[in-house]
């Protein structure tokens, strides 16, 4: 193939990607990027009470809110959530206080409960450190789950159009680039907003990386069902 032949290839497939597609793109993609910075600043990521108590202690966190549970001198047991932020990102982890100990322990086979308290969970963590403030709350603001943490329920909607409208664009919009459409559709899936990130940067509709060269393979459906399925399950088995 001459090199004239090539770049008058190269064009058209560049052609294709141009125009309200390559806008509608760079939209999508900046959607994306808004969602998921605000899942991860917003939001809450699984943590567990051993940890807590380590950054309690070294004074990396100084405030910690947890919903009603036990009174001091209360028979019986309770489930509670504690929240706290590291930085500029919260964490959250869920504790029964039992009074005995040995109170409500078929709760914690639950996979969120990291620990068995007693009496209470703040006079525990003020134990730790006596300066730190522990605030009373009725309930969690975080009523969603999003990307496996915990997120605002105003969140959840948003970014259940903004995956369907990224499925129609996929299904709209000309051949993609490196894989073919039912590779990408299966990658989309890929821990949100990963897998949307890479077809908007890798499939063509930003062109941010260009076009790959004339004759490459591209990915089939069948490997990137299974290269879902294999990421999917590596990410939520370390998350746990």
């Amino acid at each position: 193939m001459s090199e004239q032949t090539e770049q008058v290839e190269r064009a058209t497939v560049l052609d294709e990607w141009r125009g309200t597609l390559r806008f509608v793109g760079w939209g999508l993609f900046l959607c994306w990027v808004a969602l998921g910075a605000s899942a991860l600043f917003l939001g809450e990521g699984r943590s567990t009470f051993q940890q807590l108590k380590q950054d309690v202690a070294s004074g990396r966190v100084t405030e910690v809110q947890v919903t009603d549970g036990m009174s001091a001198h209360g028979k019986g047991y309770a489930v509670v959530d504690v929240h706290w932020r590291r930085g500029m990102f919260g964490y959250t982890t869920q504790v029964i206080e039992a009074n005995p100990i040995g109170r409500g322990s078929h709760q914690g086979s639950r996979p969120e409960v990291t620990a068995r308290i007693r009496p209470t969970t703040d006079a525990r963590l003020q134990e730790i450190n006596p300066g730190l403030t522990v605030t009373k709350v009725s309930h969690s603001t975080l009523d969603g789950e999003l990307f496996d943490r915990s997120v605002p329920g105003w969140l959840v909607l948003p970014v259940f159009c903004l995956w369907l409208l990224t499925i129609t664009y996929l299904i709209s919009a000309p051949r993609p680039w490196r894989a073919t459409k039912w590779a990408w559709f299966w990658l989309l899936g890929i821990v949100p907003p990963l897998g949307p990130l890479l077809f908007l940067t890798l499939g063509g509709p930003t062109g941010v990386l260009g076009p790959p060269a004339l004759g490459a393979r591209r990915l089939t459906g069948g490997w990137a069902f299974l290269i879902s399925l294999v990421l999917g399950s590596v990410f939520f088995a370390s998350s746990r």
